[in-house]
């Protein structure tokens, strides 16, 4: 299912230009009137091009062509009659629009072959790029991107050096302490706050790996940045270093405040709003990106960190399971999740350790896997016990060295690379591995609280 939220475009539109009025009269009086006009004008070029103005005003289009077919005869490079006829300047001729742009197409083809250059995908591209443009990767200088960025960073645009967004080369040094809003005005930091508080006009601010939207202020969103790339290297390492393609790169939501976070959860979101972070249930369209589903999470204080690093997870598992085209199930997206939360480091994994000792220990894995859940029927315990032993799960798996459970796991990395059923069936086979395996993850839980 895929839903769209009132987003506000970046791109500033122009107003549609009207034509001038007709005049009152009829055609018959038009045709005298430019009759009388034309031989006032007589060679005059300037009153020419008025002539020809007042044909177009009053719908007499052959008129006006001949008139100025008749001014490029006087003066064969006037600017405003090649262009009102509909031509274009190539390479210091004026041509049709269409032969011109032919004509540049040939050219260009011409220029980036002998360069070198392939065709892929509706871009040119070198011959070491073009197997990773296949699988629908793209790099421009030192920066993975998506199709749409890279045809717009190949035009001249750049990013804006605080928000990341694509801009003119022309707007850069106004970009240095400006902001663009809507209808091409742009704002100091102040006013871009007041603007984007608004949850249906986010700000869109481009991480190193995702991009974050928000409507808390921009100084908000940058702090979350360095946990957010943080965690996206620690979900990584759980997909054996595999990487979401750049049209399905992870978006993340920070919401200002409770309030803000609770709408969203109304609007996107299912019961794993009980927790400071959820994944929305559908798929949301974001300018640029392909539609995904999309992570978010609440700004509360020293929690605000964990929560970026537990929304990030689940939009980097979300991500692989759209390259992929399946669904994960959700103890497996919390678990991703809970393990770019809690286990970016062996120090943070024992610290939360300690606390699930306290809450009681592994829980059975026999009914976990089957009944695991994040809603607001379990109190903040239950929840936080979940979240933690479902990102163990998943580190014992990949580190625990158990003989059925960590090929299995390897089994499911190497799945993603064909994706479909394959993933599915890997999935399966790791939740029967780890079925039953109460007695050593305990163990293995005990030895990581050690270290």
């Amino acid at each position: 299912m895929k839903i769209r939220i009132a987003l506000l475009s970046f791109l500033a539109l122009s107003a549609p230009a009207f034509a001038q009025a007709k005049g009152s009269g009829t055609q018959g009086q038009f045709i005298t009137q430019l009759k009388k006009m034309e031989e006032s004008a007589k060679n005059d070029v300037k009153a020419l091009l008025e002539c020809a103005s007042y044909a177009k005003r009053h719908g007499l289009t052959k008129d006006q062509d001949r008139i100025l077919n008749k001014v490029l005869k006087l003066e064969p490079e006037n600017e405003g009659a090649h262009k009102a006829l509909g031509f274009v300047k190539y390479k210091g001729a004026w041509l049709p629009k269409a032969k011109a742009e032919a004509a540049e197409k040939a050219d260009t083809e011409a220029e980036m072959k002998a360069k070198g250059l392939e065709w892929i995908d509706g871009v040119w591209l070198p011959k070491e790029q073009v197997e990773d443009a296949k699988k629908g990767i793209f790099r421009f200088e030192n920066e993975i991107v998506s199709k749409d960025e890279l045809k717009q960073l190949q035009s001249g645009k750049v990013r804006h050096p605080r928000t990341g967004e694509l801009i003119t080369k022309a707007d850069l040094e106004k970009a240095g302490k400006m902001f663009l809003l809507a209808d091409g005005k742009w704002g100091d930091e102040a006013e871009a706050n007041k603007y984007h508080s608004d949850i249906s006009r986010p700000w869109a601010v481009r991480s190193a790996y995702c991009t974050i939207f928000g409507n808390a202020a921009l100084s908000e969103i940058e702090a979350i940045k360095a946990p957010v790339n943080e965690a996206y290297e620690s979900a990584k390492r759980l997909f054996g270093g595999r990487e979401p393609k750049p049209s399905h790169r992870p978006t993340i939501y920070l919401a200002s405040g409770t309030e803000d976070y609770k709408e969203l959860g109304t609007r996107v979101g299912d019961e794993g709003s009980s927790y400071g972070a959820f994944l929305s249930i559908a798929e949301v369209e974001f300018p640029g990106l392909t539609p995904a589903r999309f992570a978010v999470l609440n700004s509360e204080k020293e929690w605000t960190p964990f929560y970026a690093r537990h929304a990030m997870g689940m939009a980097y598992a979300s991500a692989m399971a759209a390259d992929a085209g399946v669904e994960l199930p959700l103890w497996f997206i919390r678990g991703v999740g809970g393990y770019a939360e809690r286990f970016y480091t062996d120090a943070t994994a024992a610290h939360f350790g300690r606390g699930h000792l306290e809450k009681g220990g592994v829980i059975g894995m026999n009914s976990f896997l089957k009944n695991f859940a994040i809603n607001g029927e379990l109190d903040a315990r239950s929840i936080g016990a979940n979240i933690y032993q479902a990102a163990l799960v998943l580190d014992f798996a990949d580190r625990g060295g158990e003989k059925a459970c960590k090929p299995a796991f390897q089994a499911l990395v190497a799945a993603f690379e064909k994706g479909g059923k394959d993933v599915e069936k890997a999935i399966k086979d790791l939740e029967k591995a780890l079925t039953g395996k109460d007695k050593e993850l305990r163990e293995y839980l005990a030895a990581l609280i050690k270290k």
